[in-house]
């Protein structure tokens, strides 16, 4: 913690506080979830579940997305 200079902070963190923040790291690197996965030791299915909410441009992306209709009402593709 020394290292880091994190023990600086007026924040109360733990080695797990720097597990998270390698975790978000790599994924905000865009390295492939598995490979975070097994960095860290743990499962795809609990890093979807705690880190979904890192991709903010990709959750607007889903918010937004949307479809047209021709004139008989099938969908268009875009």
């Amino acid at each position: 913690m020394q290292y880091t200079e994190m023990d600086k902070l007026d924040k109360k963190l733990s080695y797990y506080s720097l597990r998270h923040f390698g975790i978000t790291c790599r994924l905000m690197a865009k390295v492939p979830i598995f490979e975070v996965s097994q960095m860290a030791g743990t499962n795809v299915q609990f890093i979807e579940q705690h880190y979904s909410h890192l991709d903010m441009s990709k959750l607007m992306d889903n918010a937004l997305k949307t479809f047209k209709l021709d004139k008989d009402g099938f969908r268009i593709s875009e």
